[in-house]
């Protein structure tokens, strides 16, 4: 500090009654009301949980359990539930909050979806378990208790490799438009972030039942095996939204020999639920980027067929699913590191 600049502050001490010293105070208030705002952040998502979990808790019970229920109960739950994925929107959170946030609600809406079309099909508990675990009820068994140290330690290290490889992604380039050659870096990072991520989140859930006597079947079975896009996005790529969009998109339409239809009509409910997911945190554009890349996909699931892919030598299937990911996954990493922007 300058001799003007001391002789200032000597000076106006007496006058204000802070002393020199004094300034930690600020600081130390300042750090108060961060930790004040961090409090009442985390309250606000929180009670916003609250209030989602409740709705759409309140709507998977009020299906009657017979196949003569009343339809009108039936629709009645899905409107409930409807009307609970607006709750994002106003959330006053960061980003990245919204997004989980939607990405709950937008999960719980098509289990109250799925309870509506066949109520008989749940009772009452699994429905609850259904609103209140992110685990698929139909993928559970109970077993002997135990605590899988080893399970969750690993579980531990996927996630928090995730987190330092997804935030490395968002160092190497701003914000910028898909496709733009500044961003590859960015993006490939960052897939490969959300990839340990998955793994993370999944390993630790499943774990997490241990304790309490049940097991889970595997969420991922080694996606990065896949030798078609239809084995990665049906058989090993996060089990539980993939089982939930196959008996409620894809089969219905086989069924009725149209599984064409029915593999498009499966990402264009992922497409729509991934929209949704980032429309509250990142806005209109990237939200519709995220949603063209489910679209692509079914359609580039539609030419393999066509191609035969799961025929060609195991090297070719798997070289052309890198890329079909690596030609589109600037629509995928993008939307989502914009989800997490501070």
């Amino acid at each position: 500090m300058s001799r003007d600049g001391v002789a200032f502050q000597a000076v106006a001490a007496p006058l204000s009654g802070i002393g020199p010293g004094d300034d930690r105070r600020f600081r130390d208030g300042a750090s108060v009301a961060g930790n004040d705002a961090d409090v009442d952040v985390g309250l606000r998502v929180l009670a916003a949980y609250g209030a989602g979990a409740a709705v759409n808790l309140a709507a998977g019970l009020l299906p009657s359990p017979v196949r003569e229920g009343s339809r009108k109960l039936r629709a009645a739950a899905v409107a409930a539930s409807t009307c609970a994925l607006a709750i994002p929107f106003f959330l006053d959170a960061p980003p990245v909050f919204r997004a989980v946030q939607a990405a709950v609600f937008g999960t719980l809406f098509c289990r109250v979806v799925e309870i509506a079309r066949a109520p008989w099909c749940y009772g009452r508990r699994e429905r609850i378990a259904r609103m209140l675990l992110v685990h698929d009820t139909r993928l559970m068994k109970p077993v002997p208790r135990s605590l899988p140290v080893g399970a969750l330690l690993a579980g531990t290290i996927f996630l928090f490799s995730g987190i330092l490889v997804f935030d490395a992604s968002a160092r190497f380039a701003p914000p910028t438009l898909p496709y733009a050659l500044a961003g590859w870096p960015r993006w490939l990072t960052a897939a490969a972030g959300s990839y340990l991520l998955i793994e993370g989140i999944s390993g630790i859930l499943i774990a997490a039942l241990r304790p309490f006597g049940w097991e889970h079947e595997a969420v991922q079975r080694s996606p990065v095996l896949s030798r078609t896009l239809a084995e990665f996005w049906g058989l090993r790529w996060n089990r539980v939204i993939g089982r939930l969009l196959r008996r409620n998109c894809f089969e219905p339409l086989a069924r009725r020999g149209a599984p064409m239809l029915g593999v498009l009509l499966a990402f264009a409910v992922s497409g729509l639920l991934h929209f949704y997911l980032v429309l509250p945190a990142a806005g209109l554009v990237p939200a519709i980027w995220i949603g063209s890349f489910f679209a692509v996909h079914g359609i580039l699931c539609l030419v393999e067929t066509r191609l035969a892919v799961r025929r060609w030598p195991a090297v070719a299937g798997h070289a052309f699913v890198v890329a079909a990911f690596v030609a589109t996954i600037p629509l995928f990493s993008e939307p989502l590191l914009r989800c997490f922007m501070r």
